[in-house]
């Protein structure tokens, strides 16, 4: 792993040394190493934009907004997202941008612009209780071919944990139902486990780095060996792959945040399951 100073996105993906592997080459050596396993082989997966895609979700909350009279304050908001939710469709409508500011981006506009600055604070006060919320939740939709991915490593006989950012008391309803909705595998018992937050307040990121060092302990007391894990939050993976150095630390490249990681070498990295 590398010192050098943190950094956000694409310079964080710029500065990183990936394995030059192809997505399938990356997916096909995770279930190699799993098939090897003997049964012994863990594999850690986050949900959010790694096996889920949220922008269903943040679509359905942005045309709730819109259609609300409390939007015509923030005219050019509005209309920034309603330019979005018109240009979306198919496989764009589910790549909107990972935060608010983001989603003005990618409806033309500037974040940084008073109009838009005004905006924010009413539009997040809507946003996050529905973001963070099971209800929601049932627009999220697998990535393509994410489904049969880990099927086939349950199938080869991986232990498969889901370690997640979305918290157990608003949020832990939903995401079983969608597992279920969407055949990912959730037998009860120590081969399939899915790891909440007990509060939306914890901080995610210390979050996944105790609890990689929680699993890392267990899985060395029981015999079994974590082969890889799955992220799309740059900082995120650079814990867990400080917490499991001989597993195979896998990018999910889709959305993430702006928070700055240092850059990482010796990773994969997947735009895909296919």
């Amino acid at each position: 792993m590398s010192s050098d100073r943190p950094l956000a996105r694409t310079a964080w993906i710029t500065m990183s040394q990936f394995h030059p592997h192809s997505d399938a080459e990356t997916l096909e050596r995770v279930r190699a190493r799993v098939a090897e396993g003997s049964g012994r082989a863990l594999v850690i997966l986050d949900l959010d934009e790694t096996l889920y895609d949220a922008g269903p979700r943040n679509a359905a909350i942005f045309a709730e907004w819109v259609a609300r009279a409390e939007s015509a304050r923030f005219p050019e908001a509005r209309d920034a997202l309603a330019a979005l939710l018109a240009r979306a469709s198919g496989e764009s409508a589910q790549r909107m941008g990972y935060s608010l500011e983001d989603q003005f981006r990618a409806g033309g506009a500037d974040p940084d612009a008073p109009e838009f600055q005004k905006a924010l604070a009413p539009l997040r006060a809507f946003w996050t209780p529905r973001f963070f919320s099971s209800e929601y939740l049932r627009h999220d939709r697998p990535y393509s071919g994410a489904v049969e991915f880990v099927q086939g490593l349950r199938a080869e006989g991986a232990r498969l944990v889901y370690l997640t950012g979305r918290n157990a008391p608003n949020m832990g309803e939903g995401t079983r139902r969608n597992l279920e909705r969407d055949a990912f595998p959730v037998e009860s018992g120590a081969e399939v486990r899915l790891i909440l937050k007990a509060r939306k307040e914890i901080d995610d990121h210390g979050y996944k780095r105790e609890v990689g060092e929680q699993l890392a302990r267990e899985a060395a007391a029981a015999g079994h060996s974590v082969v890889a894990h799955f992220e799309n939050e740059p900082r995120n993976l650079v814990e867990l792959a400080r917490a499991f150095p001989e597993a195979d630390a896998v990018f999910v490249d889709t959305l993430c945040s702006e928070h700055p990681a240092e850059p990482i070498r010796g990773a994969y990295r997947i735009r895909g399951y296919r």
